[in-house]
C-alpha cells in the first residue's frame, strides 16, 4: 500500500509582495520655444505632460506596540477579561435564534484608502474632467467605507504650465504627499480601537449567548502565595516600509479640436457611507430586497466609447509635427532637469520629488506578558510555614526513592524470579 507524499501542512513562504498605488497627473503644458509660437501657435495644437508617481507600501515585521490595558492579580486571584475591538461586530437573530461573530477590513486597506483619497483633494485640480472624485469618509467600524474601485487614478490640473511651473507643481505634489502620509497613519491609528475589560456578570439579556461570552473571555489567574502579578496587555503593529517616487513622465501631443488620444478611467461617484451589511442580512428576510451598488457609474465599465464610429471625421495631426512638438517639450524638461535625454527620469527629479519612510499600523493581534512583584506580602510566620512545606514534601519525596530501592532488591518485586536448585 503506498502512501501519499504530500505533506499535511503546507510549506508557507515568508515572503510578502509589495502593493503599489500609481498617481496620474496632467498638466496642460504650452512650450515657450519660439519655434512652437512661430508655426504651432494658430493650430490647434495640444500638448499633455503626465506625471505619473508611485506609491509603494512593502510590509515588515512585527513590533510590540502600545500597552492597552494591565491588571494587577494578588495571591490566589482570578478574574476573566474581555476583548473587543471596533473590528468585530456581534449579531443575533431572534427569528432563529442564532449568533455569531466577525472581524471585517484591516487597517491596511483604511490607510491605503485614506491616502489615495487625501491624493487628489486639492484644489488646483479640474474635478469636473478628472476620473476621481473624493468623498472621503471613516465608518464607525473603519470598513464600509472602503471602496474597491477607489485605490489610485487620474486628475486634470487646472490652468497652464511651462517646464518651470512642472517642477514646482510636482515639488509641491511631493510636500503634499508627506503631508498626507502621515495624516493617513495618524487617522488609521486613531480610527483603531481596542478594549480590554473585567467581565464582572455572567447575566444575559436578549440578543446574547452563553457561547459568546465563553468565546469572548479569557480567565487570568495568579497561582502564586506571597507576591503579585501584573498582566501587561501589548497590542502588536506592523512596520510597513514606504516608497513614493516619480517614475515617468509622459508627453503627449494632440489635436484640441478633437482629442482621441486620451485614455482616462470615466469618472464615477464614490461611496456615500451609507449600505447593508451582508452579516446583518439573512437571506430569509423577505422584506429586505436586493439592493445594487450605485455606487459604481455604469459608464466605467462601457465600451461602447471605444467602438469605431464611421460618421465621425477627425483631423488629426501628421507625425512630423508631432515628433517636433514633442522634441521641444522634451528639451524643455531636460533643461529643467526633469527628464533625461533618453526621455526617462532623472535621478535628480527622483530624489527631490519623492521620499522614503517607514510607518507602523496597528494590528486586530495582542500580546500579554506577565511580571511578577518582588515585594512580598506574606508575613515572615506564612512565609517559613510555606518553607517548612516545601521541605516536607522533599522529605517525602526522598522517602519513596527509599522505599522503590529497598523494594527492588525485594524477591517478590523482581522481574523474574531466582532460579531453583535441585537436591
Amino acid at each position: 500500500m503506498k502512501t501519499s507524499s504530500t505533506e499535511c501542512c503546507p510549506v508557507v513562504d515568508r515572503k510578502q509582495l509589495c502593493e503599489t498605488m500609481h498617481f496620474n497627473y496632467r498638466l496642460n503644458y504650452r512650450p515657450e520655444s519660439p519655434e512652437f509660437n512661430e508655426k504651432f501657435a494658430n493650430l490647434p495644437v495640444g500638448v499633455e505632460v503626465k506625471f505619473n508617481f508611485v506609491y509603494k507600501r512593502c510590509p515588515g515585521d512585527l513590533v510590540q506596540g502600545d500597552l492597552v490595558y494591565t491588571n494587577t492579580l494578588l495571591p490566589d486571584e482570578k478574574v476573566k477579561l474581555f476583548t473587543s475591538d471596533r473590528r468585530s461586530k456581534f449579531t443575533y437573530d431572534t427569528a432563529s435564534a442564532s449568533a455569531n461573530r466577525n472581524v471585517q477590513s484591516s487597517e491596511e486597506s483604511m490607510q491605503a484608502q485614506q491616502m489615495s483619497d487625501t491624493m487628489f483633494d486639492f484644489s488646483s485640480r479640474d474635478a469636473a474632467n478628472s476620473s476621481y472624485q473624493n468623498s472621503s469618509h471613516v465608518d464607525g467600524h473603519a470598513d464600509a467605507g472602503i471602496d474597491i474601485l477607489g485605490f489610485g487614478g487620474d486628475a486634470n490640473m487646472s490652468g497652464n504650465f511651462n517646464a518651470k511651473g512642472s517642477s514646482s507643481f510636482a515639488r509641491e505634489l511631493t510636500q503634499h504627499a508627506v503631508s498626507k502620509h502621515n495624516e493617513s497613519v495618524m487617522s488609521t491609528r486613531k480610527a483603531n480601537s481596542i478594549s480590554i475589560g473585567e467581565s464582572i456578570s455572567r447575566t444575559h439579556a436578549e440578543g446574547s449567548s452563553e457561547e459568546q461570552y465563553e468565546s469572548s473571555s479569557r480567565e487570568f489567574k495568579n497561582p502564586n502565595y506571597c507576591h503579585a502579578v501584573t498582566f501587561l496587555f501589548y497590542q502588536l503593529d506592523k512596520v510597513y516600509h514606504i516608497d513614493f517616487e516619480l517614475e515617468s513622465i509622459s508627453i503627449r501631443v494632440y489635436n484640441r479640436q478633437s482629442d482621441n488620444t486620451r485614455i482616462a478611467s470615466t469618472p464615477y461617484s464614490r461611496s456615500n457611507g451609507i449600505g447593508l451589511l451582508s452579516t446583518q442580512v439573512l437571506a430569509t428576510k423577505a422584506e429586505f430586497k436586493p439592493v445594487s451598488n450605485v455606487a459604481v457609474s455604469p459608464l466605467l465599465f462601457n465600451t461602447a466609447a471605444f467602438a469605431f464610429n464611421p460618421g465621425i471625421t477627425d483631423t488629426t495631426l501628421n507625425a512630423g509635427a508631432i515628433e517636433v512638438v514633442e522634441a521641444m517639450v522634451k528639451k524643455e524638461l531636460v533643461h529643467e532637469g526633469l527628464l533625461n535625454d533618453d526621455g526617462s527620469v532623472s535621478e535628480k527629479a527622483k530624489i527631490e520629488y519623492g521620499f522614503h519612510t517607514s510607518m507602523a499600523l496597528p494590528t486586530p493581534g495582542v500580546m500579554v506578558k506577565g511580571c511578577m512583584d518582588d515585594c512580598g506580602i506574606c508575613e515572615p510566620e506564612v512565609q517559613r510555614e510555606r518553607e517548612l512545606d516545601l521541605q516536607h514534601k522533599h522529605l517525602q519525596n526522598e522517602l519513596l526513592k527509599k522505599q522503590i530501592e529497598l523494594l527492588e532488591q525485594s524477591q517478590e518485586y523482581r522481574c523474574c524470579p531466582a532460579p531453583v536448585t535441585e537436591e
